[in-house]
């Protein structure tokens, strides 16, 4: 990572290249955002990279040993070269985003709840838990409130400062979770450029959990107030409205 880019993104260089992936072929730059749908992103750009033959796709997208998609640390790229990548009129950039209402209690049931046992057990050693602590969702955003930006857990950092939104980086296009399928197509359809029309967007066999549907059930006025003091710049730069009832 060179310094022009470090001042969007200014956190580690590992961490960097997990979010980014590039594809020379095809002259783009997703940069992925967990708990928007980047699974299925994923999915979807390697059925292009392959040529639509699913088979070739490994049941883990985000193993980067299997995936046609490349990070930036396997292009081994000059400063100059990577600036053009990053910033060029060459590449589209784009990416995803969610209400953060949403994305975070997502989080909060998919690694706190729904988790196979080694991961809730990871992710509850982050936040200083214990495997017998009870941990609520209050538990859970209190003690996320408390960790600066750059010890944040991936899955739970605000969506403006992994995709530098924040610091000013500009995409040439921002999809939303919420119109997922309708600006999939259109980010894929912008994807192929002049190359075969991508014709569908197939649908996977996914385990959801149904955050939009549960979010009376967690939101609490303290929980609300957590997450709009957390994710303050998410509501700002992203354009979501805070209250519930926007949802």
């Amino acid at each position: 990572m060179n310094a022009e880019i470090a001042k969007y993104f200014p956190f580690a260089p590992d961490r960097f290249d997990y979010l980014v992936n590039v594809s020379p072929r095809f002259k783009y730059v997703y940069i992925e955002t967990p708990k928007v749908a980047c699974s299925t992103v994923k999915y979807h750009l390697q059925m292009i990279e392959f040529d639509e033959d699913e088979r070739r796709i490994y049941r883990n997208v985000h193993d980067r040993a299997f995936s046609p998609i490349r990070c930036i640390s396997e292009l081994h790229m000059t400063d100059n070269q990577l600036s053009d990548v990053m910033f060029g009129s060459e590449y589209f950039h784009f990416m995803f985003v969610r209400n953060p209402y949403t994305r975070t209690l997502s989080c909060y049931l998919d690694k706190f709840v729904k988790g196979s046992p080694a991961e809730v057990a990871e992710k509850r050693k982050y936040l200083g838990y214990g495997m017998d602590d009870e941990v609520s969702y209050i538990d859970f955003l209190r003690a996320v409130q408390q960790q600066p930006l750059n010890n944040m857990d991936i899955h739970w950092t605000p969506q403006t400062y992994l995709l530098g939104v924040a610091q000013g980086y500009q995409y040439d296009f921002i999809g939303r979770f919420e119109n997922f399928d309708a600006d999939l197509a259109r980010a894929l359809r912008r994807v192929r450029g002049y190359h075969k029309p991508f014709e569908s967007i197939q649908k996977r066999q996914k385990v959801f959990t149904e955050a939009n549907q549960k979010v009376l059930q967690y939101y609490t006025p303290e929980a609300k107030k957590l997450v709009e003091e957390i994710y303050a710049d998410d509501f700002t730069y992203l354009g979501y409205g805070r209250g519930i009832d926007l949802l």
